[in-house]
């Protein structure tokens, strides 16, 4: 019995000291790690936040955003905001009018789809009244909204309301990067007059005499703008499969192709272009770019075809580059983000001027006249006879593609990424 009580003392001793041993080491594990974890953090800060005030009017300020958050998605954490459909809603009358069933972005792009460019241009003309007048409150919902939400750098590919913006950006001390979806970029500084903020940035797409007169009453310093290039999508510098390509989408590879791209929201002209093509002598594939318009796409199935023409009917896509890449000649409308798209794919123009055009992309005929881009339609009784010369004449074809190769189109992922860099981190 001693000698059990021996043994049971003896076994109780082993594990009472085993588990102390096994704790302890435990223990050291457990402080190891944690010191770990907190060497790692102060290693490896958080990442910066960047705010995009953007917006749903047209296509281009979303093709914008989309391009900016894909070169800087990597290092920063990117917000998209919609500014005027959540931020600056309550003031949205169109919204206000229609029980909010309608709201002004929406009426906007139907006034594009229907080619109401007067009218357009009558609203934006009002809209930048309006902010201007409401200046201060806008400032306020502003205010209130980068308050709540902590940003390391804000950046805008919105017009109108920019003057609010850095006017917020300041008071809050948050570095502000201006970034204009349109070469003429007036009312990207409406609301603006002489900012010396130190922390603001504008980027100009183009360097031009008159691109800069456009933006001349904001008076910004030299240092102030950068000429970056247009924000454009990676895509649209990749190397592209030809072949591949055209087997995607059905075009024959012994004819010549013909893109009409009429707009993200799929404007009627597009209809009236392809009927108008149809009628040529000229062999061609039509490729015709619809949007999200079901109705589109059955009125163009409707238009009789003869056998030397063929057509591919696309809806909403994110493959335009390589539509642009296989494309003899591309007929758009002077919308800013396509008509760059078809200058950095290298794509011989023509623009549609046969129902007039926004007042900001007007300027966009003149650029493309005076660096041979192109050519201008006015008439849907010209229009076979100008893409006559794209798909019969190779010199004048090759003539416009050196034009566009040869202007200077700049870097914009470069430039981007050191501007946001030094803006960020000093």
């Amino acid at each position: 019995m001693v000698h059990m009580n021996k043994l049971l003392l003896a076994t109780f001793v082993a594990i009472f000291f085993s588990n102390n041993i096994v704790g302890s080491v435990l223990s050291d594990v457990q402080t190891t790690v944690t010191s770990a974890l907190h060497t790692s953090a102060k290693l490896k800060p958080r990442r910066k936040k960047i705010v995009i005030f953007t917006c749903h009017a047209g296509g281009g300020h979303m093709s914008a955003t989309a391009a900016i958050t894909d070169y800087l998605r990597d290092d920063f954490d990117i917000s998209a905001v919609n500014s005027t459909g959540e931020i600056l809603k309550d003031f949205d009358f169109i919204r206000m009018a229609t029980f909010t069933s309608v709201d002004c972005e929406d009426f906007y792009n139907w006034l594009l789809r229907n080619n109401l460019y007067w009218l357009s241009n009558l609203y934006t003309k009002t809209g930048a009244v309006f902010t201007s007048w409401m200046k201060d409150s806008i400032t306020k919902i502003f205010l209130s909204y980068l308050k709540q939400n902590k940003f390391d750098l804000i950046i805008s590919v919105m017009p109108l309301i920019n003057g609010s913006i850095l006017e917020t950006a300041q008071q809050l001390n948050i570095p502000f990067l201006q970034i204009p979806t349109d070469i003429d970029a007036h009312t990207f500084v409406n609301g603006m007059k002489s900012p010396r903020y130190n922390k603001y940035h504008y980027f100009m797409s183009f360097e031009d005499p008159q691109v800069r007169e456009k933006i001349a009453g904001a008076d910004l310093l030299p240092e102030q703008i950068t000429v970056a290039g247009f924000p454009i999508r990676q895509s649209f510098f990749e190397k592209k499969d030809i072949p591949k390509i055209k087997q995607d989408f059905g075009i024959p590879a012994d004819k010549k192709v013909v893109m009409v791209l009429m707009g993200a929201a799929g404007s009627k002209a597009c209809y009236k272009y392809v009927k108008r093509l149809a009628k040529s002598k000229t062999p061609m594939h039509i490729v015709a770019c619809v949007g999200r318009s079901e109705d589109l796409r059955t009125k163009i199935a409707g238009v009789e075809l003869p056998p030397h023409i063929s057509i591919s009917t696309v809806g909403f896509t994110t493959r335009i580059s390589d539509l642009m890449a296989v494309a003899n000649v591309l007929i758009t409308k002077t919308g800013t983000c396509s008509f760059c798209e078809g200058i950095y794919s290298g794509v011989p123009m023509i623009l549609d001027n046969i129902y007039g055009s926004l007042e900001v992309e007007a300027f966009n005929l003149d650029f493309a006249k005076k660096y041979k881009l192109g050519d201008i339609v006015t008439g849907y009784r010209w229009l076979n006879k100008i893409v006559d010369k794209y798909l019969l004449e190779p010199d004048y074809a090759q003539t416009v593609r050196n034009n566009i190769a040869h202007l200077n189109k700049g870097d914009f992922a470069k430039a981007l990424k050191i501007q946001v860099t030094k803006m960020i981190y000093g």
